[in-house]
């Protein structure tokens, strides 16, 4: 059993050195233990009556127990040793990290004055470089801002300034191109709208026109209706005057080759004083008018009178 403490001590790594005291501490129990372990199953009561067997399996248990009590025992002896040893192994560490880590640092830091420095330097200049060109860019990332001397520093600045004015003034023209595209745009939706307006009413006044024309043919076309069916009629009344006129004629002619010549005598001084008269302008053609007028009405005086008188 002894061999199976030092595989475990072997197992779980510990030095020669520190298994020693370990084997001393469990070594008895253990070797004890492990020659009741080595057999103890074969340890069988038969029945009742086999005391002897029951006897000796007490004694084993308690050699058992002896070993595991006394290994508790020592378990914990040496664990308290052991956790003394920690922290004191602590403190030292503790000491250690509490006093001679801040002068190793502080040592350190007046060996590396130089580095330092200049890291403290570069650090700087990172940061003020850094500030100058956010003004430019967002990505700082694309310059050796460290790397670089003031002048090739001072002509980046240049360069990206430069870039700035122009990109600001690439964006102001495309703006501007943009703004004069769309009053541009604007400007010709509203002569597009004029010159459809003005479509639109030259369109409506041709139909207007167009219609007002229709209107006017066909109210002239009516009036030359009305007109000729007026003509027609004035004629056909006319037509019929002159029908009933000549048949009132025919009539009276009838009737006057029948009367008395007193009567026709009559009868034709009427005719001629009934004739119409001309129509003349001239006055040498109204006075003829009106000597022959008169001269007719003495002659239609005359005829009647002497009719009268047959």
């Amino acid at each position: 059993m002894a061999s199976e403490l030092q595989v475990i001590l072997k197992d779980q790594g510990v030095a020669a050195d520190k298994s020693k005291a370990i084997i001393e501490a469990f070594g008895g129990p253990f070797q004890e233990a492990g020659e009741i372990l080595a057999d103890y199953k074969n340890i069988v009561v038969r029945g009742e009556d086999d005391t002897e067997t029951m006897k000796t399996a007490k004694a084993h248990r308690l050699v058992l127990k002896k070993a595991r009590t006394t290994v508790e025992k020592n378990r914990k002896a040496l664990k308290e040793d052991i956790v003394k040893q920690g922290r004191a192994i602590d403190g030292v560490a503790k000491f250690v990290k509490d006093t001679i880590v801040p002068a190793e640092e502080y040592l350190q830091t007046q060996e590396d004055y130089v580095k330092i420095q200049e890291e403290l330097r570069i650090s700087k200049l990172k940061e003020e470089r850094s500030a100058v060109l956010l003004e430019f860019t967002d990505d700082l990332s694309l310059y050796k801002i460290t790397e670089m001397t003031e002048l090739q520093f001072e002509s980046l600045v240049k360069d990206l300034q430069d870039a700035k004015i122009a990109a600001a003034k690439a964006e102001a023209d495309a703006a501007k191109a943009e703004a004069e595209r769309i009053e541009k745009e604007r400007l010709e939706r509203i002569e597009l709208e004029k010159e459809n307006a003005r479509l639109r009413e030259e369109a409506e006044a041709k139909e207007k026109a167009e219609a007002a024309r229709r209107a006017e043919e066909q109210a002239k076309l009516k009036a030359e209706a009305d007109k000729r069916e007026a003509l027609e009629k004035a004629e056909a009344e006319r037509q019929a005057k002159e029908a009933a006129e000549l048949a009132a004629k025919e009539e009276e002619a009838k009737k006057a080759q029948a009367a008395p010549d007193r009567d026709k005598i009559i009868a034709y001084a009427k005719a001629l004083s009934e004739v119409p008269h001309p129509s003349v302008e001239t006055q040498e053609a109204l006075n003829l008018m009106v000597t022959a007028t008169n001269f007719l009405d003495e002659l239609v005086n005359k005829m009647v009178a002497k009719a009268e008188a047959l």
